[in-house]
């Protein structure tokens, strides 16, 4: 029997780091970056950070990226229908693509609402770069000390993605890309920018 699970196929049509990368540029970043900022420092909206959409890993049949701890790796999807495992980065359209596994009911945080989602679109409407498809949301992580940043890195001979906060001044620049930006206010113009609060190092796509 065939399997009706459309989403590993979905999820690995998402573009490599590399080619998301390459949509979201250095220009796309200055121009789209304060636009966002504007809607996501709102304070209905500061349980959420930008995301650049990619995929780690390819899903096979009934799986789903699913984070503990600091590993995100895939799991059956059954996983997903716990109460502890909450739906935790969205596409532009809403669409779910990782979930995460919590530990109290404080960290249960709901869904991005639906004004948000329009309100995320909405800045893209004359766009016709498909910038849009690799930008989205996820829940806000946790805040660190300014010269720090969450560094990133998959395994993907064991399937698993890692994260872990290192000093931004030790991170290279080669093979590294930006992928999580938090909305702060800069402290000398008091303008609300878009800080890179996550770096990824490059990975090769297992087929």
């Amino acid at each position: 029997m065939s399997s009706t699970d459309w989403f590993p196929d979905w999820y690995n049509s998402l573009p490599t780091i590399e080619k998301a990368s390459d949509i979201l540029t250095k220009d796309a970043q200055a121009k789209w970056l304060p636009e966002i900022a504007k809607v996501m420092v709102e304070d209905d909206f500061k349980s959420y950070a930008l995301t650049l959409v990619h995929h780690h890993v390819r899903l096979r049949d009934l799986e789903r990226m699913i984070i503990t701890g600091p590993i995100t790796r895939p799991e059956n999807v059954g996983q997903t229908q716990n109460l502890n495992v909450i739906r935790s980065s969205w596409n532009a359209e809403g669409m779910e693509f990782e979930w995460q596994r919590v530990v109290a009911p404080s960290d249960l945080v709901p869904p991005p609402s639906d004004d948000l989602f329009q309100k995320f679109r909405n800045i893209f409407k004359d766009d016709s770069s498909g910038v849009m498809k690799v930008l989205g949301l996820t829940l806000r992580p946790e805040v660190l000390e300014s010269e720090e940043v969450w560094w990133e890195s998959t395994d993907v001979k064991l399937r698993q993605h890692m994260v872990e906060r290192r000093k931004r001044s030790s991170i290279p620049e080669e093979g590294t890309f930006k992928t999580c930006w938090i909305p702060q206010r800069d402290p000398m113009t008091m303008e609300v920018v878009m800080l890179c609060c996550s770096l990824c190092r490059w990975h090769k796509r297992l087929n």
